[in-house]
């Protein structure tokens, strides 16, 4: 996601609810949720320009927060995934070699995720800066 047309939901707390329809650049990075009853994805930011509910908003994340968030979510994993596999092949040798480096590698890939929620709020608060919205 870099430049999506959302519309204000809500208002409430110093903050602003945008909802908008995920496309196709939007993975389940974090961002934003995902309204369960009718699958549009909405983000909280705070009320900081003049804007009504209803109004139609450009919604802008900063390139390099997305990038970030890209790599942390799908990068970080798979190099985790790669490297448990390749040291464990390096060091674990016999019958049960390639379970146990399986079972290591697919354990540690997850605990990244765990490992990343544990960042959640550092994560909300770089949001706050990171990502803006106008006008239409």
């Amino acid at each position: 996601m870099d430049n999506e047309i959302g519309i204000i939901s809500k208002i409430e707390d110093n903050e602003v609810e945008i909802e908008f329809l995920r496309s196709s650049a939007c993975g389940k990075c974090g961002a934003c949720m995902i309204a369960e009853d009718t699958g549009k994805m909405i983000i909280r930011l705070p009320y900081k320009k003049k804007v009504n509910v209803g109004d139609e908003v450009y919604i802008d994340i900063d390139r390099n927060f997305y990038l970030l968030s890209s790599v942390l979510l799908y990068v970080l994993p798979l190099v985790i995934l790669i490297a448990v596999i390749l040291l464990g092949d390096l060091l674990f040798i016999g019958e049960y070699a390639q379970s146990i480096i399986g079972i290591s590698a697919v354990v540690l890939s997850f605990g990244s995720y765990y490992g990343l929620k544990i960042f959640k709020k550092k994560f909300k608060d770089m949001k706050k800066e990171k990502i803006s919205y106008y006008k239409v």
